[in-house]
């Protein structure tokens, strides 16, 4: 049986007036959300929670400060299905938890046409090793389509 990672691809919204309609929409859900919950009972209730967040979820998660805007950035939102294992790294601020995702079929292989490295110490070697890394993998269609952001990284 082949096990489904449900995620999806949200566009993210840096226009402070779409956030404020987005964000304005949601209170309208979770008030009618709220007068639905409490007509529901047990397992009715729970599960109409669980649906409840899936789908205000991926909307919170699209608002982005506007000074990011550049990036046009798309962010893949979903929450970690059992059986994928959560891997830990270290990070700049610490411990950051992770899972590895397949993006294709077992045996098909991921190719990519662009790739867009966010902000970084050292923009010039990111945008190399990963050019040096997805060309090997035989992943990238063009050597000369991965682009740096041009955002300067916070320190």
């Amino acid at each position: 049986m082949r096990k489904t990672v449900r995620f999806q691809l949200v566009k993210c919204v840096y226009d402070p007036g779409e956030q404020l309609e987005l964000v304005g929409s949601v209170i309208d859900y979770m008030q009618r959300a709220w007068r639905k919950l409490e007509t529901l009972k047990g397992k009715k209730g729970c599960g109409f929670l669980f649906r409840f967040g899936d789908r205000v979820t991926p909307v919170l998660l699209a608002l982005k400060d506007k000074s990011f805007e550049e990036e046009r950035e798309w962010r893949l939102v979903g929450s970690k299905p059992n059986h994928l294992a959560l891997n830990f790294r270290s990070g700049r601020f610490g411990v950051v938890p992770f899972c590895e995702i397949p993006l294709c079929a077992d045996k098909e292989k991921l190719r990519l046409r662009h790739v867009y490295i966010g902000p970084n110490a050292e923009p010039d070697i990111a945008v190399e090793a990963v050019r040096a890394l997805l060309w090997e993998e035989s992943i990238l269609c063009d050597r000369s389509a991965v682009f740096k952001c041009e955002i300067p990284l916070r320190k």
